[in-house]
């Protein structure tokens, strides 16, 4: 019973486990025997499931919060038949909702999943939920970007996350620095994504000094740490 409970909340195939299972000459039962207790199981799974996110709603209901949503799939590229958007308190890091889509749901184009499901999870949390959101971030995502401009959430604060703007701003200096030219670029790619990350958490929303503080690498990587109208970058 464990070991199928095991194959059941991994998500794993049972035929793929049990063949596995069979060059090893382990016994496991029969897939009869498998799917009439995951039938059980399940059961049990979503009460838990569903007293669980009830809960985490109570708790967070009334409260302004900025929520963070990342859609993923199961394969890399185009192909993808499964996906899961999770949504996410960025202030207390718990899980707030979840929604998982099918690529049948969009005639087998998964791009246009993250629309859908993004979509579909914030009309819950905004309009069927107890929950109070004033700002949601996700990644660059131009479907997102887009959907945040239509009339149920322009409302709603849109902002980009740092780890993704980090991570593409790290790949582009490092694409620079393959160039024999740009070498000595190398070492500095560290710094900058670190100077990136502190000017943006440390910005407190205004533009003009995130760029005033983002700029002032300039003078850094020169070894000048005082210049003229550089006091208020700091």
């Amino acid at each position: 019973m464990l070991l199928q409970l095991m194959i059941l909340l991994s998500g794993a195939s049972w035929e793929k486990f049990a063949l596995g299972a069979r060059f090893i000459n382990l016994t496991v039962g029969t897939a009869r025997h498998f799917y009439m207790m995951q039938h059980q199981y399940r059961v049990a799974i979503e009460k838990s499931f569903s007293e669980h996110m009830g809960s985490v709603l109570k708790s967070l209901g009334g409260l302004p919060l900025s929520i963070a949503v990342d859609v993923r799939y199961d394969t890399p590229g185009f192909c993808a038949n499964r996906s899961t958007a999770i949504f996410m308190d960025s202030q207390t890091k718990s899980i707030v909702h979840m929604e998982l889509g099918d690529s049948r749901e969009v005639e087998r184009h998964s791009p246009r999943m993250e629309k859908v499901l993004v979509e579909r999870g914030l009309n819950f949390l905004v309009h069927k939920s107890p929950l109070l959101i004033w700002e949601v971030t996700s990644d660059a995502s131009r479907t997102i970007i887009a959907l945040m401009k239509t009339d149920p959430f322009k409302h709603l604060q849109h902002s980009l996350d740092i780890w993704h703007k980090a991570k593409k701003l790290a790949s582009s200096l490092a694409d620079v620095a393959k160039k024999s030219k740009f070498r000595e670029l190398l070492p500095w790619i560290g710094p900058l994504v670190n100077h990136f990350w502190w000017c943006c958490s440390s910005c407190k929303g205004k533009i003009n000094k995130l760029v005033e503080r983002w700029t002032g690498i300039l003078h850094h990587v020169t070894n000048s740490h005082e210049w003229p109208g550089g006091r208020e970058a700091e």
